[in-house]
């Protein structure tokens, strides 16, 4: 009967183990996949902002640009 128990311990002992190492690699991989996501994610948003914010200085320079104009055409206009 102790011979019985002691098997069946042994037993429950490796089926848990087996189950406890199954799953950690589960759960390594299930980071791994979270982790790459999110990077991904947060390089798509960068490259979003970074876009926008090229934009954003092209339609600043225009500005300058346009403001030189002005100013040139203010001067013209003093002269006169």
């Amino acid at each position: 009967m102790k011979n019985k128990i002691t098997k069946l311990f042994m037993l429950l002992v490796a089926a848990a183990s087996m189950g406890a190492f199954v799953s950690c690699k589960d759960t390594n991989e299930d980071l791994y996949n979270e982790l790459r996501t999110e990077l991904l994610n947060e390089i798509n948003e960068n490259t979003t902002l970074a876009n926008a914010l090229e934009i954003r200085i092209s339609q600043v320079e225009q500005q300058i640009e346009d403001l030189k104009s002005w100013k040139a055409q203010m001067e013209e206009w003093k002269k006169r």
